[in-house]
C-alpha cells in the first residue's frame, strides 16, 4: 500500500509542478516559500480551553473564558512555543456574529501578549462517530474516562452532504476572513480539518471545494490550507490529496504514527515543493515529543502537537477509552494538569531545549582531540571484562547493602588479575543509591579498593536501557534456569516514561556520583549511558542522553565522558554519541571483519577508541580473533563477562536451554565459580596478549 501511495503521489506532484501559478488564485511556490522563510519555525499546540468541552463552549458568550485562556497561553509561551491552532464553530457565529468576532479578536489579543500566532480552523470532521447535538447554551458534562466526549463535527454530515444548506456557511467563512484577512496575529487559515474523515458518513469533497472558493474570493494575506491526514492514500482518499495538492498555499499534515512513518510521510509531501506544517502529532506512546519533534525541526516542518491541559475534553485519555476508565499511567495527549503541573518534567525540559527556551547550561566543553589522545597514552592498552560478581543477578543485587559481596568480588578480580586483565566495566543503578546514598558510595569505594589491590581500574556505567525486567531494590529474583540475564534491570528504561518526575531524581543521582568520584584516579572513564534506545525505546532515549552529558559537563570530572555506539540504525542517538563523547566507545559482537569496518569508520573522529562489549557465541566474536586485532589497533578490549553466575550469560540471548546446566559452547564468560575455565586455549591466548604468560 505504501509503495502504491508513493507512486500515485509522485504522479500527482509532477502534475502540480507544471503549474507555477494556478488560475484558482493559489499562491505560487515562490510566494509560499518566501512567506515561510519570514516565519519563525512554527511550533506549538492545538488549543481548546481546559474549561471547554467543545468549540461552542469555548466561543459562546456565556462560557467564553479569557482568564483561563490568558493563563494557559502563558504556559504555551513558557514552553517556547510560538503558535496555537484553534477550532471555531459556525453555530456560534450564526447566533452572534458580532460577538463571535469580538471574542475571537480578544483571543488574538491574548495570544499577541504572549508572542503567539494563531492557525484558525473553520470546519472539522474530527471527533467521535456519535456526538452530542450541536446547540448553544449549557453543554454536556465531561464523561469520566472518555476521550473527547463533547467534541462537535462542524458542519454536521447532513449539511455537508446537502449543498442547498451551504449559504449560511459561506457567509460565516467570508465574514471571519474579511474581518481578519490582514491580521498579522493570524498565521494561517485551515479551512477544513480532516476532510473525508469517514466517521460520520460526510462526503466532504464538495464542501472542501466550496470553502476554498469562498476563501479565494476574499483573498486573505495569510495562506490557506487543509490537512492530508495519515499516510496517503491509506488514510486520505486520492481525490482529497489531488485537490489539496492543487489548492493549498502551504501543505499541512496530521500524523500520530511512529518516527519512521512520519519521516516517510514528510518525504512524500516534499514532492509538492511547498512549506509543510504538521498540524497534529503527539499521541503517546507511539508519537512523542522526544521522537517526533527533532524530525520536524530537522526537516523544517512546523510542529503543532495535540493538546495542552488535561481539561474537560479528556484529551489525555486514549481515543479508545471507555466511561469509567481511570487516568492512564501514560497520557495520550496534553502536557499539563489543571493546576499547571507538568505531566512529565522530562518532556518540559526537552520541549524547552528544542524551542530554545532553556538558557544555555554553563558547562565545560568536550575534551579536545589532543587532550583525549594524551589521556589515553597514559593508560596503556586497556583490556578487561564487563563485571558483575557471580553472586548477583543484577546491578541492584551487586550494590545494595544486604547483598554486596566483597568476598566474591575479591576472589573474581583475582582471577582477572591472573590472566592480565587491567580494567573492569561495572554497572551502577540509581535505585540502590536512592535508598542508601552514603552507603552506596561507600560500597563503590570498597569495590575500587579491591579492584586497585588487583591492579584493575574501572569504567562505571550510570544508565542502561538494555534488557527487559524492572525490579525494585530489595530481594531480587532467582535466576531462571538456562535463560540469559533473566534478572537484569534497566535504568531507567521505560521508568522514565512511566514516572514523569523521575528525571529530577536521576539528575541528583548522576551529579552526586560524578562529583564524589570526579578526581578518583582508579576510574578510567564514565560510560554515561549503555545502549540508549535499546528495547524498542529508540530515539525516545535521546533527551536523557543529552541531559546526562550536560550533567557530566557541569560536574567536569577529571575522567572523560562517553556513551557507547551500538546501533547505527538509531541515527539521532549515534550522531549525538559520536559528537559529544570525549573518547569513542562501541559495542560489537560480530566477526573480525565487521569490527575492522566499524573501527575504520570510527578512526576518522581522531579520538581514542575502546570496544566496551565483544565476545559472544564463540563462533564469530571470540578472543582468539577479536582481541589480537584490537591490540594491534591500540583499541581497548572489554569483553562481556568474567565468571559464570546468576546472570546465566553463558547461555545465548535468544536460545533458552532450561533443561541444561551448562551449554556445550558458552555465550559469554570465562571462568566457573571455582576458578576452572571454559577454554584453556582462550586463557593461553589472553595471557599471551596481556603479557601475563
Amino acid at each position: 500500500m505504501r509503495r502504491i501511495s508513493i507512486i500515485l503521489l509522485a504522479c500527482l506532484a509532477m502534475n502540480v509542478f507544471a503549474k507555477t501559478q494556478s488560475s484558482n488564485g493559489r499562491w505560487s511556490e515562490e510566494k509560499a516559500r518566501a512567506w515561510y522563510t519570514q516565519q519563525a519555525w512554527p511550533v506549538g499546540v492545538n488549543y481548546v480551553a481546559a474549561t471547554a468541552i467543545n468549540q461552542i463552549e469555548m466561543w459562546q458568550a456565556e462560557s467564553f473564558d479569557p482568564q483561563t485562556m490568558d493563563m494557559e497561553m502563558q504556559r504555551v509561551e513558557d514552553l517556547g512555543f510560538n503558535t496555537v491552532r484553534i477550532f471555531l464553530h459556525d453555530l456560534v457565529w450564526q447566533v452572534d456574529p458580532k460577538g463571535m468576532k469580538q471574542r475571537l479578536g480578544q483571543f488574538f489579543d491574548i495570544c499577541e501578549k504572549h508572542h503567539l500566532k494563531v492557525i484558525v480552523t473553520f470546519f472539522t470532521n474530527g471527533g467521535k462517530p456519535t456526538q452530542p447535538e450541536a446547540k448553544m447554551g449549557k453543554q454536556i458534562e465531561s464523561i469520566q474516562g472518555v476521550h473527547n466526549s463533547g467534541w462537535l463535527q462542524t458542519p454536521k454530515a447532513e449539511i455537508v452532504n446537502n449543498p442547498s444548506q451551504w449559504a449560511p456557511l459561506k457567509k460565516y467563512v467570508q465574514d471571519i476572513l474579511k474581518t481578519f484577512k490582514n491580521d498579522k496575529r493570524v498565521l494561517m487559515w485551515c479551512l477544513y480539518n480532516e476532510p473525508q474523515n469517514f466517521n460520520r458518513r460526510a462526503d466532504s469533497m464538495g464542501l472542501l471545494r466550496a470553502v476554498f472558493q469562498w476563501a479565494r474570493e476574499i483573498n486573505p494575506s495569510q495562506p490557506l490550507t487543509s490537512p492530508i491526514w495519515g499516510i496517503p492514500a491509506k488514510d486520505t482518499a486520492m481525490d482529497i490529496i489531488s485537490f489539496l495538492g492543487e489548492n493549498c498555499d502551504v501543505m499541512s499534515i496530521h500524523c500520530y504514527k511512529k518516527p519512521a512513518e512520519m519521516e516517510a510521510f514528510i518525504k512524500q509531501m516534499k514532492r509538492f515543493n511547498r512549506p509543510i506544517i504538521c498540524q497534529e502529532y503527539m499521541g503517546r506512546p507511539e508519537s512523542t515529543f522526544q521522537e517526533i519533534m527533532p524530525i520536524l525541526k530537522r526537516e523544517n516542518v512546523g510542529a503543532i502537537s495535540w493538546g495542552l491541559t488535561a481539561g474537560k475534553c479528556n484529551f489525555h485519555l486514549q481515543w479508545s477509552s471507555k466511561a469509567g476508565d481511570p487516568e492512564p499511567k501514560v497520557w495520550f495527549h496534553d502536557i499539563f494538569r489543571l493546576d499547571g503541573t507538568p505531566y512529565s518534567e522530562a518532556e518540559i525540559r526537552f520541549i524547552k531545549k528544542m524551542t530554545g527556551k532553556t538558557p544555555p547550561v554553563v558547562t565545560r566543553e568536550r575534551w579536545s582531540e589532543k587532550k583525549a589522545t594524551e589521556w589515553y597514552s597514559k593508560w596503556g592498552w586497556l583490556r578487561g571484562c564487563n563485571f558483575i560478581p557471580s553472586t548477583a543477578i543484577n546491578q541492584l543485587e551487586m550494590w545494595q547493602a544486604e547483598t554486596f559481596d566483597a568476598t566474591a568480588i575479591d576472589h573474581e578480580l583475582r582471577l582477572a588479575e591472573n590472566i592480565g586483565m587491567n580494567c573492569m566495566r561495572v554497572y551502577l543503578h540509581h535505585l540502590a543509591w536512592q535508598i542508601d546514598k552514603e552507603g552506596f558510595k561507600n560500597r563503590m569505594n570498597q569495590y575500587l579498593d579491591i579492584a586497585g589491590k588487583h591492579g584493575i581500574s574501572t569504567i562505571f556505567v550510570l544508565f542502561d536501557d538494555c534488557w527487559n525486567p524492572t525490579y525494585d531494590a530489595g530481594t531480587q529474583p532467582d535466576p531462571k534456569p538456562g535463560i540469559h540475564n533473566s534478572g537484569w534491570v534497566r535504568d531507567p528504561g521505560n521508568l522514565l516514561f512511566d514516572d514523569a518526575n523521575l528525571i529530577d531524581t536521576l539528575e541528583i543521582y548522576a551529579k552526586d556520583i560524578l562529583n564524589t568520584f570526579r578526581h578518583d584516579k582508579r576510574i578510567v572513564f564514565w560510560d554515561l549511558y549503555n545502549e540508549p534506545g535499546n528495547n524498542a525505546l529508540g530515539n525516545r532515549s535521546l533527551p536523557l542522553l543529552q541531559i546526562v552529558f550536560e550533567w557530566g559537563r557541569t560536574i567536569n570530572p577529571d575522567q572523560p565522558l562517553s556513551a557507547g555506539v551500538w546501533d547505527n540504525k538509531l541515527k539521532e542517538l549515534t550522531r549525538y554519541q559520536l559528537d559529544e563523547s570525549d573518547i569513542i566507545s562501541y559495542h560489537n559482537y560480530k566477526d573480525v571483519e565487521h569490527h575492522k569496518t566499524t573501527i575504520d569508520s570510527l578512526k576518522r573522529f581522531n579520538r581514542p577508541i575502546i570496544c566496551t562489549e565483544y565476545m559472544a557465541r564463540r563462533d564469530k566474536s571470540f578472543f582468539q580473533t577479536i582481541m589480537p586485532m584490537l591490540k594491534e589497533n591500540n583499541i581497548g578490549a572489554i569483553n562481556w563477562g568474567l565468571v559464570a553466575g546468576k546472570t546465566n550469560t553463558i547461555f545465548a540471548w535468544k536460545n533458552p536451554m532450561p533443561d541444561v546446566k551448562e551449554p556445550p559452547v558458552w555465550f559469554h564468560d570465562i571462568f566457573r565459580k571455582d576458578g576452572s575455565v571454559f577454554s584453556q586455549e582462550e586463557i593461553d591466548c589472553i595471557k599471551q596478549l596481556t603479557g601475563k604468560k
